[in-house]
């Protein structure tokens, strides 16, 4: 008796979300990431409340990572940050041009993980020592698609 074959439709969904966990995988490997309390610590406050704040306000987008325990943890990609730790203007102005149209935190993160031919090919986590083209790169990824 031959096994029985899933149907295409369950094969493709499960194709995606290995592909989307390998994604993962590697933009958290590829990437230096701070937790809320490490934040806090390099700000002289005691509490992790700033980075979650920060996060509220717009200023820096967080990814939930799980933990040991199973516990999912926001962790904040370090190029968020200036050599103050305080988050980089850039990053506020990319979030405020996706508003609510990019709200998943992983969507923001390959977007600033993923070449962009408005970046000459570049990622925009490599470029936010130019924010204006960052910021158009941004503009761009908000346009419809017509065709």
């Amino acid at each position: 008796m031959w096994p029985e074959v899933p149907p295409a439709q369950k094969v493709k969904t499960k194709h995606r979300a290995m592909d989307a966990q390998a994604l993962r995988l590697w933009v958290l490997s590829d990437t230096q990431w701070l937790t809320a309390t490490e934040i806090a610590k390099a700000n002289g406050q005691r509490t992790k409340g700033l980075a979650a704040r920060w996060k509220r306000s717009g200023k820096i987008f967080a990814v939930p990572v799980p933990r040991l325990e199973g516990v999912e943890e926001d962790r904040y990609a370090a190029y968020q940050f200036d050599v103050h730790m305080k988050p980089c203007p850039v990053i506020a102005q990319v979030l405020k041009i996706f508003g609510d149209k990019k709200n998943d935190p992983w969507n923001i993160l390959f977007w600033f993980h993923s070449r962009n031919g408005w970046l000459r090919g570049q990622a925009p986590n490599e470029c936010l020592d130019k924010p204006a083209l960052v910021i158009e790169a941004a503009k761009h990824e908000m346009e419809p698609v017509e065709g």
